[in-house]
């Protein structure tokens, strides 16, 4: 009998991995003084380096708190907080780069550590909030869209990666938005709004101005506007550029 044998032949390179799928169930917003943002966003990352990959995400900031102090100064005095305005969705594309990384000893094996830096333009939309007057049967929160304007992201963040496909992330992001202006409040336009008061104006209600079907009517008493809504002229001029800084907790899986 005849024993052949041969040589071991070397496994091929696992092929790396491009795509990263980044899901943050919670996006919350940090130093807000008189309301709080918190919502979820997603991203796809293509990795075209080990160090580098090109970014597409977008998020939605779909819950608002104003905090205890803010709806006492609103209830009380009828004035806005400051912060009349708050972001909704947004999409950005941009690059994130890996500048350092290291390993983390695990009860089964090693864990990747990737210090991370990340920057991103794209469009955010606003949504503009002012409180109602004293002295009516109601008094609504008036609540403007505004259309998307240009958006900026930076930030910093860490990603803890175990085997080829999971890893956890800690990301830290600041988004710069420039200033825009509402197209409506309560669905009403400005062409509505002047509408109303020059019903007001003949001896009419606002509920008998001629304004386009969207517009709630039905949310602004009877009487002047300015007094229904002081900020209601500023709602349609542009809002000053800001800023809001957001923690995100996310998982990823890359394929």
């Amino acid at each position: 009998a005849s024993v052949t044998t041969r040589a071991a032949q070397p496994s091929a390179p696992r092929a790396p991995q491009r795509f990263e799928l980044v899901l943050a169930p919670a996006s919350v917003q940090l130093g807000g003084v008189w309301t709080q943002h918190v919502g979820t966003s997603a991203a796809l990352l293509v990795h075209v380096h080990e160090r580098f990959a090109l970014t597409l995400s977008g998020g939605y900031l779909s819950w608002l708190t104003a905090r205890s102090m803010a709806t006492e100064v609103e209830e009380k005095l009828r004035v806005s907080t400051g912060d009349d305005w708050r972001p909704t969705w947004s999409m950005l594309a941009g690059l994130e780069v890996a500048p350092g990384q290291g390993t983390l000893a695990l009860a089964d094996g090693e864990a990747e550590l990737r210090f991370v830096v990340s920057g991103a333009v794209g469009a955010q939309a606003l949504q503009f909030r002012a409180p109602g007057r004293p002295g009516l049967q109601s008094s609504p929160t008036f609540v403007g869209d505004i259309n998307p304007v240009f958006a900026a992201q930076v930030g910093v963040g860490l990603r803890v990666k175990w085997g080829r496909h999971f890893a956890l992330r800690a990301e830290l992001k600041d988004v710069f938005v420039t200033g825009g202006a509402a197209t409506s409040v309560n669905g009403c336009s400005a062409a509505d709004a002047d509408a109303m008061n020059r019903a007001l104006g003949s001896g009419g209600t606002t509920q008998s101005a001629a304004v386009s079907s969207g517009c709630a009517v039905g949310t602004f008493e009877t009487g002047e506007l300015g007094r229904i809504l002081p900020s209601w002229d500023a709602a349609f001029r542009p809002r000053a550029p800001a800023h809001y800084p957001t923690l995100a907790l996310a998982a990823s899986v890359s394929f």
